[in-house]
């Protein structure tokens, strides 16, 4: 993973241009949506809205069994117990 730093001025109207480079690593163009995460240690992230998006469906991801299907596991299971008896 490559990583970078930059230093950007922030201009009277608030205004940060961000450097030909990293919109071209970012894939940004113009209209394109950056989330900027602030922490309390006064650190701050800048993210592009799609980097965030892909990485909050992996969150809720669940890779584990269906509870779908261990319920009806269960109740062909008792059927089958049932059948038996």
């Amino acid at each position: 993973m490559t990583q970078y730093a930059y230093q950007l001025e922030v201009k009277a109207d608030g205004r940060v241009q961000l450097p030909l480079e990293l919109r071209q690593s970012l894939n940004l163009t113009n209209g394109s949506r950056l989330i900027v995460q602030v922490q309390d240690t006064g650190h701050a992230t800048l993210v592009t809205a799609a980097a965030l998006a892909a990485d909050l469906r992996g969150c809720l991801q669940d890779d584990g069994p269906s509870i779908v299907e261990e319920l009806l596991d269960d109740r062909r299971q008792e059927v089958t117990d049932e059948a038996r008896a």
